[in-house]
């Protein structure tokens, strides 16, 4: 098919969609967020974690704790030791 991308694309049946979804009848009330390991997963998490309308639990390592209190998001979280086992045998 000759032409540019864009040409060939916009030459193909298409259907337009509404963007609003909903994946639950009703909106959760609470929601568990785990990051437990690297704080610059716990960072990059947060846009998502922003969304929710819910009850927020936040289940992590120590080293994430403050400063996903000084968020103001979170109405519990709940430290665990996270262990990091390369070999995959819980022995850490």
């Amino acid at each position: 098919m000759p032409g540019k991308v864009e040409e060939q694309i916009n030459s193909r049946p298409s259907k337009i969609r509404p963007a609003k979804r909903a994946r639950f009848p009703t909106p959760p009330r609470n929601a568990l967020i785990e990051r437990v390991d690297q704080r610059g997963d716990m960072v990059i998490s947060i846009p998502a974690i922003l969304r929710p309308k819910a009850r927020l639990v936040d289940l992590l390592s120590l080293a994430n704790a403050d400063p996903a209190w000084s968020l103001n998001l979170f109405g519990e979280i709940i430290v665990i030791l996270f262990v990091e086992d390369p070999t995959g045998n819980g022995a850490g």
